[in-house]
């Protein structure tokens, strides 16, 4: 099924949802680099005290997917009709923001801060 919407309105859906990734991004950013700073410094800690440590650190790293939005906006603002026909796909992704990356997406950053949906 294709869904038709005003395309003023799908770009200030898509940047309200960029919005929202970048903000979880970057709390997500932020509490990746505390929890290795504190990894990190116990690793230390036993190493001062004569202990060993294992040499490998397991932290998912978060991903900042800002560029597939910018990229569809680009790709909006540069059509020239004023009404843009989603496939079910593209609805899901730029109207739901429900990408094919977000469950994975949000499972990583979910391990450092509490904002993911």
């Amino acid at each position: 099924m294709n869904t038709v919407i005003g395309k003023i309105k799908l770009l200030t859906i898509i940047n309200e949802n960029k919005g929202n990734h970048r903000a979880i991004f970057l709390k997500a950013i932020d509490g990746y680099r505390k929890e290795a700073i504190n990894i990190l410094e116990r690793m230390i800690n036993r190493l001062e005290n004569g202990k060993t440590v294992d040499q490998y650190i397991n932290l998912p790293l978060p991903v900042d997917h800002t560029r597939e939005y910018d990229r569809v906006i680009k790709m909006i603002k540069l059509d020239t009709r004023n009404e843009i026909t989603l496939v079910e796909e593209e609805f899901a992704q730029y109207v739901m923001d429900d990408w094919t990356w977000k469950r994975g997406w949000v499972g990583t950053v979910s391990n450092y801060t509490a904002i993911a949906e």
